[in-house]
């Protein structure tokens, strides 16, 4: 009777992650350009699969806009931007192919890292400026140093493109200027390395998965959120706050006297920001500051310069537009979308005797690495170690990715760059951005080979 209700159980798992909406698909996540005639440039922003932004620098007719619309299922998408210009196209994992403007471009996907990768993301908030109306910035930093600006007052948007700098020696202030910093925080590494994760050993702790099943599913799991963003590119300020209302007392010890002076300075600078807010800023000592400078040269004549600080999921930052200067505070876009770190080992055997291990990606799209390890298992005294594993990525019964070896993979290169590529050759790694949804990582052995091996699902920090 156990064994009855046992395999009825399955059955039912089976069905209900085989019913689940096709959420859970690759994500066309991430920052794609373009060249438009007379040196301007054309930046796309793929939210998710379903939606985009777009922010058009037309030098030849001295006009900046932006807009956003839906992606619908074949990648088609129709964009009116702010100043009535009509964008048509089409997305796929490599490039936007749009027409705009009278020309046809091709926008490409931007690298996933570089050297401005540790800030790389979109930013909207309010602007302030003494004395002056308050105006909505919009800003895209890509991985490679690019940096594009838009900013509203009413109908006027003045904007353009140029570079920024990340300073990799040192960080001293979560403020730009000479306003009094608000904590004293460790100067960040240039580069630092995703998340620290496990070295594979002989007997890791996996982390709470879905139960692998015989069948490349992950088994009960609740049904993933799609992850909707209408993203009318109408940027809600406070939508991405992550205030958790939480105290730092413990952390501050004994200075809240000059904390809430250096809160005062910031609110200040920063004319959006309360006490609250700028707790942000102190809720931990060890988090990762980011300084940089920037400058633009704005469509139609002129120019912006300005400095930013990125900590806690926020930049912080002045921009001198043509002689006037305004702060701001900007929440970077899905600072919240996170993955655990999981592993399961396991004998690998031919036939339903693969090693499976599923995983759940909620709330937004996020860049994993999933690696198969065997033959650095059999360094640590594993025995007997699956010596060439194959990994596959499954979506329900959908297979995603494949890969045979890491080193043979097209982006091996950005594999090794993320600091947790396999150690051997013989590994197998698949470095992927995912919608939403319930995956499955299946390893088997290369030519029917049987052995011991692990499974691995790494976070990779880069949105």
């Amino acid at each position: 009777m156990k064994h009855l209700l046992a395999r009825s159980l399955q059955t039912v798992a089976l069905l209900i992650a085989l019913a689940v909406p096709g959420f859970a698909t690759e994500s066309k996540r991430g920052f794609y350009e373009g060249d438009l005639t007379g040196g301007g440039r054309v930046v796309f922003f793929v939210q998710a699969n379903h939606s985009l932004s777009g922010y058009l620098f037309d030098a030849a007719g001295d006009q900046v806009s932006s807009g956003g619309d839906r992606i619908n299922n074949d990648g088609s998408f129709t964009m009116t931007t702010d100043n009535g210009t009509v964008v048509t196209g089409n997305v796929t994992f490599e490039s936007v192919t749009a027409s705009v403007l009278g020309q046809n471009i091709t926008a490409n996907r931007t690298p996933i890292f570089g050297k401005s990768a540790e800030i790389a993301g979109r930013f909207t908030a309010s602007a302030h400026s003494p004395g002056g109306p308050p105006v909505k910035l919009k800003i895209v930093i890509d991985s490679q140093g690019n940096i594009f600006f838009v900013a509203k007052n009413g109908p006027n948007s003045v904007g353009g493109f140029g570079t920024i700098t990340i300073d990799a020696n040192a960080c001293p202030s979560p403020s730009p200027s000479a306003s009094p910093s608000p904590s004293a925080s460790p100067s960040p590494s240039a580069s630092p390395s995703p998340s620290a994760s496990p070295s594979p050993s002989a007997s890791p702790s996996p982390s709470a998965s879905p139960s692998p099943s015989a069948s490349p599913s992950p088994g009960t799991s609740p049904s993933p959120s799609p992850g909707g963003d209408s993203d009318d590119d109408e940027d809600r300020d406070d939508d991405e706050d992550t205030d958790d209302d939480e105290d730092t007392d413990d952390d501050e010890g004994d200075n809240d006297e000059d904390r809430d002076d250096d809160e005062d300075g910031d609110r200040r600078r920063h004319g959006s920001e309360d006490r609250d807010e700028a707790e942000d800023h102190h809720e931990d000592r060890n988090s990762r500051r980011f300084c940089g400078t920037f400058s633009i040269t704005l469509i139609g004549g002129g120019t912006a310069t300005g400095s930013v600080v990125f900590s806690n999921g926020f930049l912080l930052g002045d921009v001198t537009i043509n002689g006037v200067t305004y702060s701001f505070r900007a929440p970077q876009q899905s600072t919240d979308n996170h993955l655990a770190n999981i592993s399961t080992r396991g004998f690998v055997n031919t036939g339903q005797g693969q090693l499976i291990g599923g995983f759940i990606i909620t709330g937004g799209p996020k860049l994993v690495m999933i690696r198969a390890i065997g033959p650095t298992l059999a360094e640590r005294g594993v025995n007997p170690a699956l010596q060439d594993p194959i990994l596959q990525v499954y979506s329900g019964s959908t297979l995603l990715r494949e890969n045979d070896n890491w080193q043979t993979a097209p982006n091996a290169g950005d594999m090794t760059t993320s600091g947790i590529a396999p150690t051997n050759a013989n590994e197998s790694a698949i470095l992927i951005r995912l919608e939403p949804g319930l995956y499955t990582g299946v390893i088997t052995g290369a030519n029917d080979s049987t052995g011991i091996a692990l499974i691995e699902v790494y976070e990779i920090d880069r949105d």
